[in-house]
């Protein structure tokens, strides 16, 4: 009678690892840098997010994260606000001749199961006309608006410029 008992034990205790090995597969890595934690809403998944700390003398910044779309469906960011800055614009940074250049972006198709990428060099969020600049370990609120998940408000916090080569 005990061996059964035993064996159910065993049993019991694998199938609970497993039951918490599926668990830690589906969620998102978690990273280990700041505003690596998932924001939700909806079909939308928010990772990686943060600001660059602001260059002395200068009231500008960019916002940088990663969008999922669980969707079957496609999906648009159509913009972003702050309220840390007179103006915010989706931008991307392109490469021509050579010569880098910085232009706006109407909105960005995320598409159906897929993901885009907002990093140092290509999409990110411009901010501009700040009336402080930026410190890092503070928090900026971000409103990202989205065509059918609507408004997603989230913390993100302020990093070092530095951060941005190791991520090049």
């Amino acid at each position: 009678m005990e061996r059964r008992h035993i064996g159910f034990a065993i049993l019991a205790v694998v199938l609970v690892g497993l039951a918490i090995f599926a668990i830690l597969a589906v969620l998102p890595p978690a990273g280990n840098q700041e505003g690596s934690r998932a924001v939700v809403a909806g079909q939308v998944v928010i990772t990686d997010y943060w600001v660059a700390a602001s260059i002395p003398g200068q009231m500008r910044s960019a916002a940088y994260l990663t969008i999922r779309n669980a969707a079957d469906a496609e999906e648009r960011l159509l913009g972003a606000a702050t309220p840390a800055a007179g103006m915010t614009h989706l931008h991307r940074t392109v490469v021509e001749d050579g010569i880098s250049r910085m232009g706006g972006v109407d909105a960005v198709i995320l598409p159906p199961q897929g993901e885009v990428r907002f990093a140092p060099g290509g999409l990110h969020i411009m901010l501009m006309a700040m009336p402080e600049p930026f410190a890092e370990g503070e928090t900026v609120p971000l409103t990202l608006s989205f065509l059918e998940s609507g408004e997603i408000t989230f913390d993100a916090p302020v990093r070092n410029r530095a951060d941005m080569l190791e991520m090049e």
